[in-house]
């Protein structure tokens, strides 16, 4: 067991519904907080590096739904959650740099502090919450257990914090809504700037900056260098989530083609070009000597470019893993994602998703998905990328079968005012699957 300064909380105990550990219900939606009389549960003493040993533990295809760490909407276990994965991969960071280091108490009590506080940015859009940017760090951590691409500590932490803070701040809104509505977050970048993912990166930032946080900052980036991966990782990983808009993800497979397939350089294809000045304002407040003393790190290289993109299709696979996991998780995220488009419809934002949502699955599946597991292929172990394909291929296949069906299940049960869990129960009756 490691001696260093680990979160450990105060759980339930396992036979009864807690902050963590709950058995008394199978429905994956079940809330943590309970009526009954709590004054004689017994409590449990569980360190957070345990917690994330059951991450670890989970199968790929039933992240979220399996015992001791089902999905939660209870803010206060996420938090618990997000702790116990950036913990784990920030005492490796300290560790590489220094062996035999170990997390101070300052440090993890900061952490904690700022996991909190980025958490409580997150508003309550049905897909764009805070339980889906655990679902997608807890897929990123299984991700990188899957790979041998990335060895660098501070990466591995970069992603994780990223797919942590990605939709941080987000509206439920797309950024075209933003933009056609002319939202606040709207007048606040230039046109070409994707609103929602740059108004994320600029919470962390402006978080990260504070004086309350120098311990947690001087763990994850003692010097200039380490400033400058990290910020350079946080931008690339978050800025290319606006899957939205076609050139950034046309110029997402271009680096990808140049980098690994001999393709065509081209300044244009730095994600980051843009937004330089901004990454060495956050990081150093502006001084104007960074990038003569790092100039290897402002200019474009093969290296660079692979780099760029082993970060872009880990956070990418992650962002959208619900498709490459089983169908409860694809039909789970997939309503969730409906609901709240549907609720932008109503307040005249854009068009009733009814309207093409089966075939829009499809295609985005065969065109976008697929492609992407297939290209990220390189970047995972063999059996890993086999399995994740088979599964995008499953649920595609359920979907051509059951999708029309589905569709008419989630629009009217929006419309009838059903809860979640009975419009869920009626689509996972559509066809069960063992994932055993």
């Amino acid at each position: 067991m490691r001696l260093y300064h680990s979160n450990s909380y105060f759980v339930n105990n396992p036979q009864k519904r807690g902050m963590v550990f709950k058995t008394t219900s199978n429905d994956i939606e079940s809330q943590i907080e309970s009526d009954e009389d709590e004054s004689n549960v017994e409590i449990k003493y569980v360190p957070s590096e345990e917690i994330y040993g059951a991450f670890c533990d989970e199968d790929w295809a039933v992240i979220g739904r399996s015992n001791p760490i089902k999905a939660t909407e209870s803010t206060e276990v996420m938090i618990v959650r997000f702790v116990a994965i950036l913990e784990h991969h920030l005492q490796l960071l300290v560790e590489e740099r220094r062996p035999g280091s170990v997390l101070s108490l300052s440090v993890t009590v900061q952490l904690t502090k700022l996991v909190t506080t980025i958490a409580m940015t997150y508003g309550d859009p049905n897909f764009h919450r805070l339980s889906h940017a655990l679902h997608v760090t807890t897929s990123l951590n299984k991700i990188l257990s899957e790979t041998s691409e990335f060895t660098d500590a501070l990466d591995k932490f970069s992603l994780v914090f990223a797919a942590f803070l990605h939709d941080a701040g987000h509206t439920g809104m797309t950024n075209k809504m933003l933009q056609d509505d002319g939202h606040i977050l709207s007048k606040k970048y230039s046109a070409d700037v994707p609103i929602a993912e740059r108004h994320s990166i600029e919470i962390a930032c402006n978080t990260l900056s504070q004086p309350e946080y120098n311990a947690l900052c001087n763990a994850i980036m003692p010097d200039d260098l380490s400033k400058i991966i990290f910020y350079k990782a946080l931008f690339q990983s978050i800025l290319v989530t606006d899957i939205a808009d076609p050139n950034r993800t046309r110029q997402c497979v271009q680096r990808f083609d140049t980098a690994y397939n001999n393709g065509n350089s081209s300044p244009d294809l730095c994600p980051l070009r843009q937004h330089l000045d901004d990454i060495v304002t956050q990081a150093f407040k502006g001084r104007s000597d960074v990038k003569e003393a790092y100039p290897n790190e402002f200019c474009i290289t093969i290296a660079g470019l692979q780099q760029c993109t082993r970060r872009e299709h880990i956070m990418l696979l992650s962002d959208i893993s619900h498709l490459f996991q089983c169908w409860e998780n694809f039909l789970k995220w997939n309503f969730r994602l409906y609901k709240e488009i549907y609720n932008n419809f109503l307040k005249g934002l854009c068009a009733d998703p009814s309207e093409g949502w089966y075939e829009g699955q499809i295609g985005f599946l065969e065109k976008y998905a697929i492609p992407l597991a297939t290209r990220s292929q390189i970047f995972l172990n063999c059996g890993f990328s086999s399995k994740i394909i088979n599964l995008a291929n499953t649920n595609l296949a359920l979907w051509k079968e059951h999708g029309v069906e589905a569709s008419l299940i989630m629009a009217d049960g929006i419309k009838e005012g059903d809860g979640e869990s009975h419009v869920l129960e009626k689509l996972f009756g559509l066809q069960h699957l063992d994932h055993a």
